[in-house]
């Protein structure tokens, strides 16, 4: 859990150990390690448990959600995702052969590879956690996430997304929708959380996509 005040600045730690170690053991550009925040990422005593259930009850329809993402002063409204934010904006904002398009919630980066424009949405299903043992069927993504990066994405030969929590985990009424809206915009998303493998290839009337 990388925000507890206990293990200091836990996202620089996991800069030096983790990323510059397999940036530098593989020869990789740093362009190439690509993150996105999952439930330990947020910073959960950012904000009080009636903050919280407020917010619940407020976002209670994919409309709703929208909306709420839309505002101008969303990243106020979230404190539990500042300093994910802070650590995702600094690290990219030091590289500098890859396009991006940041948002609040998601970051999209445009990188060549071998003559392809290659689009990866990093999307964030991590912004509502509060209880690991409570989240599942209560937590958003908001399908805005992905609608709003599909101009950016337009020049791509491929198109990819990742997150942490799949769609099943989300509020019953956008788990659904999700997956058509990403079979839509993308070749393949890759996904966390369970810790365990499973693959699948989906054709749908939406569009063909690879879900790992």
């Amino acid at each position: 859990k990388f925000t507890e005040p206990k293990k200091g600045n836990g996202f620089n730690q996991f800069k030096t150990t983790v990323i510059d170690r397999i940036v530098s053991d593989l020869g990789l550009p740093a362009n190439r390690f690509i993150f996105t925040p999952g439930n330990h990422d947020v910073n959960q005593k950012a904000e009080t448990e009636d903050d919280d259930n407020e917010l619940t009850q407020d976002l209670n329809s994919q409309k709703k959600v929208d909306i709420f993402i839309h505002q101008e002063n969303v990243a106020d409204r979230i404190p539990r995702i500042k300093e994910y934010n802070t650590f995702r904006d600094n690290y990219w904002n030091n590289i500098h052969d890859v396009e991006k398009y940041v948002y609040p919630l998601q970051l999209g980066i445009k990188i060549k590879i071998d003559g392809l424009t290659v689009g990866i949405n990093c999307m964030n299903t991590a912004w509502r956690c509060y209880n690991s043992k409570t989240d599942k069927g209560k937590i958003l993504t908001g399908k805005s996430q992905i609608t709003d990066m599909k101009d950016f994405f337009d020049d791509c030969n491929l198109r990819f997304a990742i997150a942490h929590h799949m769609p099943v985990f989300m509020n019953h009424f956008e788990s659904g929708d999700l997956v058509k809206v990403i079979a839509r915009n993308y070749d393949a998303i890759f996904y966390g959380h369970t810790h365990e493998e499973e693959g699948k290839y989906e054709s749908r009337p939406e569009g063909s996509c690879f879900f790992f």
